[in-house]
């Protein structure tokens, strides 16, 4: 297969948002590799910002080209991530987890694959229709699937930060993923929930209709800020060149 990966342009931003002191999202932008990364940390005091350091500092060696195997090799690295975070939770004598959420998108050039823990989020936009790729692992997310909240609800309801799966938590790690072919008309926005609790999918929508990647992710940010993002915020903003 050759080789497209060049062709991808990409653009990330992070802030600690309106509210936090601290920022505790990291991300990741390896277009030469074919790979962009999302995670929010958590644990409180430095923990989140360890956590979610740790979790983006394990997928920059990854140089595979297949994306079979670099889909191996993201699920590897991220078992090693989990087990280190679970050690030094034990060590600092935590209580609570040190954790974090990752959502990872992959792509050779002609198919991608996207692979995530928690609620970080992954929507790609044809130019008309914009699509959440990834499903949260969390509580409220497990309410929308009962039918006791709505959608809308679950974007503002209190308990809205309570995660069912994280690297980093107790048990064994369990990574979901999805794929498809990659189209020439195709954005991807790789989120963590401060994003998706400060901006509306109108929003988002709107956002991914600007010439650039850096221009999708500073309309983004400004928004976010403008609504006084109670969480950090980051996006990455992935497609295809020309």
């Amino acid at each position: 297969m050759e080789d497209h990966r060049h062709l991808f342009q990409s653009f990330g931003d992070t802030h600690r948002g309106a509210v936090r002191e601290l920022n505790e999202d990291r991300f990741l932008c390896a277009d030469e590799a074919g790979l962009w990364a999302v995670a929010d940390g958590m644990g409180g005091g430095d923990a989140g910002d360890y956590a979610s350091t740790l979790v983006i500092d394990s997928l920059h060696e990854i140089t595979t080209s297949r994306l079979a195997s670099m889909a191996r090799a993201v699920r590897a690295r991220l078992r090693d991530a989990h087990q280190c975070l679970r050690k030094e939770a034990l060590a600092r004598g935590h209580r609570v987890t040190i954790g974090s959420t990752v959502v990872v998108l992959l792509s050779d050039g002609a198919d991608y694959l996207i692979l995530w823990v928690g609620d970080s989020r992954v929507y790609d936009f044809d130019g008309q229709t914009l699509r959440q790729r990834s499903r949260d692992h969390s509580l409220v997310q497990e309410m929308v699937d009962t039918g006791q909240l709505t959608s809308e609800q679950a974007r503002d309801h209190p308990r809205a930060n309570i995660i069912t799966r994280a690297i980093g938590a107790a048990g064994d790690l369990r990574v979901d993923e999805v794929g498809g072919a990659i189209t020439p008309e195709q954005t991807f926005l790789l989120c963590s929930d401060g994003i998706t609790h400060a901006c509306a999918p109108p929003v988002i929508s709107q956002a991914l209709q600007a010439a650039t990647p850096e221009r999708a992710v500073q309309t983004l940010m400004t928004h976010a800020l403008q609504a006084r993002a109670r969480d950090n915020i980051t996006a990455v903003v992935v497609r295809p060149k020309g």
